[in-house]
């Protein structure tokens, strides 16, 4: 922004003394400095940089501009080019553009009438301005303060380009902008207004005027219906005694004033013909000669002047009409309207190239887009074109306007600054906008003429190879779009190939006239010569000659060109004709195709029926096959229901003569003792038996455990024996344990309260806690010891001596419950049976759901057991009723040992065996934290609290036995299902283990096979047996 700022001053420009920057003087060298600023400027804005072209604008820059252009007295050249830059500027700057629309000036007019040779004007919009300088340039040059004044005069009219260039970029995309234009009356008034023909002779009307104040408004309604719209309801030039009925509007002024035009340019050409008449023979002296030639080149500058004038009204309506049906429908309610366009078209000779090229341009804008309700149809403008002017006529008119080097020089916008900036005899007659807007619209409206004719007159069929030969009868409809398709293409092309004909007929058509233009110049100026006896006569016979040989060769092609169409016609007329027959037939194989094709439909429904007919039949035939084997199968499950239920009576009656007989022997034995004066102790020999019981147990499991674990040390091949067989036909999966089902709370509690008398209460909470944090490390060693290593599956090899003892144990709370010993032997034998029963299927997943049974029936036993403690405490006490007990105790090297091998005992719950039977083994730590907290807590309460409340003197073990006998037998009727479980589950893993030893590797091992639970109950019975007998 700083380097645009620094251009404004060095512009020497200064908003608070406006008036020394608008009237400074200018010398040559600071009019080139200047002009080198002004063009790095446009450099800047041509960028497109939206940061640059704001610099601009807050720099200053764009206002120092404006009062540059339009209110300083800067020279006209300069100032041509500053409005350039502002062209720039607008064109990629919408904020330039709202500043400039928003801004005012003050013009400067330099006379010596004025006390200070200037008179500056009342402030004013800056497009105001622009558009006065568009309309009339600027006047005054004579008393500019320049070095040079001659060397800047003439350049007004570049002045005037320049304006116009730069109001059509500003306008672009403003349509309020556009509006405001078009309700001012400074564009109408010089619309309007027409010279009578004693001005137009004494040279008082400026043409230019008039001229640019069409390009002006061509540029506001281009691309703007509503400018449009508005423009059509302006009054031409009314007047306070015009009634409202009889006000025209400004289009059908603009066509009256072209009916002025024509009359007008119609007189122009007779004066001037009589001129160059009169001038072959004169014979005056020199002095009235050189006035007579003074008099014609007038004559031919008012010739102009009416020619510029109909050119620049034909620009104004060619834009309006182009893509408003609106005001294609308001033209045609005035049928004279048309007729002034449609004259200078029919005319062969006599018109300016440019005025019948865009007479024709004009009316085929009004013939493309007549789409709209007019009183002209469409079909109307046709028959006009065939009748009155020609297809023929409009391509060449469009032709030779487009090859006039007045229109042919504008190449780009520079092109056209600078042919106003030194005009040719010819003049200025094109801004670069409306040349472009013409060669991109041209070839439509040619387009537009020459198909709606071939639509209209010779619609033709597409071609065919050979019109005449009949199509085979077994031609499908495939081929004949095939066929039609060709054709169309075909026919595509030949309608592209008469269109280049015609523009190729036309331009030689333009061509010849040409030709016989200058022919007839040569013949004239050959027959003055010939007159006045020229040595130039000879020269110009060879120029005829050579002039009528050409002319004959044009004909000779133009006539091969239009054989040439007449053939192509001939053809189109037979494929006409062939496109009838070849349509007939496609209709009949359409309609054959569709009498097929509802053919199909209905075999199609028929077809449907049956396929839903047989599925339905399918069904019936697969339901009573799947109900007939289904009652097979029942039927064979109670085959084999019945001879196991026959077997079972076989064991059982043997069972029964067992039982009877082991039964005598027990009575035998108690008389024998009767006889010998010996006591039966019964509650301490139970007693001594279940610690007994248990202190082997827990030593052999852990030397079970400590054979597995070297055995899984030193294993050669780390493989899940269950994993092996995994992939067998037979594989059923026995592992389904969780980690909510993988623990259980141990007999071992109802020992605690016997340790707590025996250790002391502060020892036994120690240890227990301790022990059990001792317990709950080992299992997560043995869950990190199963998952390295596979093949480990559990150290149940004492699952036998195990079983038997928790059998003893069911069997002595039975006895206690009945109070009858006699009974104990068959009540051991129901323990062993329904052992063997629960041990009966492989799974664990009955055992966990047993297990929560177990812990229940644990947990209220103790609960009873502990609750009747404390409600009978006072009977507990001594002499004196009190309770004594021990915080601490020394029962000797053998009572501690045993008392920690009874809390070993009873945190004994989890093996390698649950965590072989999971899911997934690392759960096992899961169900290790629930059990070991919960079981903690539980043997703490149980131990200590009845320790405390009956004292040393009456604690016993098992603890269900302390209270009296009815309490104690419920208390072992509700803890029997944990005596049971607690012995399915280690007889379970002894056969677990047996079982994995003998089938390792086998497919046996997985197998839900007959032979394979065969087996299992049969080695599950015979476990049981030889633990009862033990």
């Amino acid at each position: 922004m700083g380097f645009v700022k620094n251009l404004t001053h060095t512009l020497l420009y200064s908003p608070d003394n406006l008036d020394s920057f608008s009237l400074q003087y200018w010398s040559e060298q600071k009019v080139v400095n200047a002009a080198i600023v002004i063009d790095i400027v446009r450099i800047i804005a041509g960028l497109g940089n939206r940061q640059g072209n704001l610099s601009i604008l807050q720099s200053g820059l764009t206002q120092c501009l404006i009062d540059l252009s339009l209110s300083s007295n800067a020279p006209v050249t300069l100032k041509a080019q500053t409005l350039t830059a502002l062209t720039a500027i607008f064109s990629t700057s919408p904020q330039n553009q709202q500043f400039f629309t928003q801004s005012q000036t003050q013009p400067i007019l330099n006379s010596d009438a004025y006390a200070a040779g200037y008179l500056r004007l009342p402030p004013r919009l800056a497009t105001i301005s622009l558009i006065d300088i568009a309309l009339n340039g600027e006047s005054g040059d004579e008393n500019r303060m320049v070095d040079d004044v001659d060397s800047l005069k003439g350049h007004n009219l570049m002045f005037q380009v320049a304006a116009l260039s730069a109001f059509e970029s500003l306008i672009t995309s403003n349509d309020s902008l556009k509006l405001e234009i078009i309700a001012r009356s400074l564009l109408l008034e010089a619309l309007s207004n027409l010279p009578t023909p004693e001005v137009s002779l004494d040279g008082a009307f400026d043409s230019q005027k008039v001229f640019f104040a069409s390009l002006v408004l061509s540029h506001v309604l281009r691309y703007s219906e509503d400018a449009r719209a508005m423009a059509r309801n302006i009054p031409f030039n009314p007047s306070e005694d015009t009634d409202e009925d009889e006000t025209v509007s400004l289009l059908h002024g603009i066509f009256g004033n072209l009916i002025t035009c024509s009359r007008e340019r119609a007189a122009a050409d007779a004066r001037l013909r009589e001129k160059e008449f009169s001038s072959i023979n004169r014979t005056e002296e020199p002095e009235k000669q050189g006035n007579q030639e003074n008099e014609e080149e007038e004559v031919k500058q008012i010739d102009i002047d009416w020619t510029r004038l109909t050119v620049s009204y034909l620009i104004l309506l060619s834009v309006w009409v182009w893509d408003s049906p609106a005001t294609v429908s308001d033209i045609l309610k005035e049928s004279s309207n048309l007729q002034v366009l449609i004259q200078p078209i029919k005319q062969s000779s006599g018109v300016d190239a440019l005025i019948q090229g865009l007479c024709a341009f004009t009316f085929g804008a009004i013939y493309k887009f007549n789409t709209g309700p007019s009183e002209v149809s469409k079909k109307d403008l046709n028959s006009i074109i065939e009748k009155q002017i020609g297809v023929d006529n409009i391509i060449q008119s469009l032709a030779r306007f487009r090859s006039d080097k007045r229109f042919c020089k504008i190449g780009s916008p520079d092109d056209a600054l600078a042919y106003a900036e030194t005009p040719q005899e010819d003049g200025w007659w094109f801004d670069w906008n409306y040349v472009e807007f013409f060669k991109g619209s041209f070839m439509a409206v040619q387009r537009s003429v020459i198909s709606e004719e071939i639509e209209e007159t010779t619609k033709v069929a597409p071609p065919l190879p050979q019109a005449s030969s009949p199509l085979p009868e077994s031609t499908d409809n495939t081929d004949h779009e095939k066929v039609v398709q060709e054709k169309d293409s075909q026919i595509e092309t030949h309608k592209q190939r008469i269109e280049e004909l015609k523009v190729k007929n036309a331009n030689m058509e333009m061509e010849m006239e040409r030709v016989n233009n200058e022919l007839g110049e040569a013949k004239s100026k050959l027959q003055a010569l010939w007159e006045q006896g020229s040595p130039e006569v000879a020269g110009l016979r060879g120029d005829l000659a050579e002039g009528v040989k050409r002319e004959e060769t044009l004909r000779a092609e133009l006539d091969k060109l239009n054989n040439e169409l007449e053939t192509l016609k001939q053809k189109e007329g037979e494929h006409k004709s062939a496109s009838g027959e070849l349509t007939t037939k496609i209709e009949i194989l359409e309609n054959e195709v569709k009498s097929n094709k509802e053919e199909v439909l209905r075999l199609k429904e028929q077809n449907d029926g049956l396929k839903s007919t047989n599925e339905r039949d399918t069904n019936e035939i697969q339901s009573t096959k799947n109900t007939n084997e289904t009652l097979q199968k029942e039927n064979e499950h109670l085959k084999t229901q019945l001879e196991k239920h026959i077997e079972s009576e076989k064991e059982h009656e043997d069972l029964l003569i067992l039982l009877e007989d082991m039964s005598t022997k027990r009575s035998n034995d108690k008389n024998r003792m009767k006889q010998a004066g010996l006591e039966l102790g019964l509650k301490t020999t139970m007693s001594d038996n279940l610690e007994k019981n248990s202190l082997e147990t827990d030593l052999e499991k852990r030397g079970a455990d400590k054979t597995d674990v070297n055995a899984g040390d030193v294993s050669a091949v780390e493989i899940d024996a269950f994993e092996q067989n995994k992939e067998s036909s037979d594989y059923q999966e026995f592992r389904t344990l969780g980690w909510w089902q993988a623990e259980t709370l141990a007999l071992g509690v109802l020992s605690f309260p016997k340790l707590a008398s025996e250790i002391g209460v502060g020892p036994t909470i120690i240890a227990t806690i301790g022990l059990a944090f001792l317990a709950w490390v080992t299992g997560y060693i043995l869950v990190d010891f199963k998952v390295n290593h596979p093949s480990v599956m559990s150290f149940a090899d004492a699952g036998q001596v195990i079983a038997a003892s928790h059998v003893n144990s069911g069997g002595t709370a039975l006895s206690e419950m009945s109070s009858n010993a006699r009974c104990s032997v068959l009540l051991g034998f129901c323990m062993a049976l329904l052992g063997f029963v629960f041990t009966i299927p492989r799974k664990y997943e009955h055992t966990a759901y047993a297990s929560f049974a177990s812990c229940v029936s644990i947990f209220t036993a103790c609960l009873i057991t502990i609750i009747a403690c404390g409600v009978t405490r006072d009977s507990w006490g001594d002499s004196n009723g009190e309770v004594t007990w021990k915080a601490f105790n020394n029962p000797g090297l053998a009572g501690v040992i045993n008392s920690f091998t009874e809390i070993v005992f009873a945190y004994g719950g989890h093996a390698f065996i649950f965590n072989k039977e999971m899911k997934n083994p690392n759960d096992f730590k899961k169900s290790l934290a629930v059990v070991q907290i919960i079981s903690t807590a539980f043997y703490i309460t149980i131990g200590v609290g009845v320790y405390i409340l009956v004292g040393d003197a009456n604690v016993v073990s098992p603890a269900l036995s302390i209270p009296s006998h009815k309490i104690e037998t419920i208390a072992y009727a509700i803890a029997m299902i944990s005596i049971i479980v607690a012995g399915v589950i280690p007889a379970l893993n002894g056969l677990k283990q047996l079982w994995l030893e003998l089938f390792r590797g086998k497919p046996m091992l997985t197998s839900n096979s007959w032979k394979a639970n065969a087996l299992w109950i049969f080695m599950a019975f015979i476990t049981w047996m030889l633990a009862f007998c033990q």
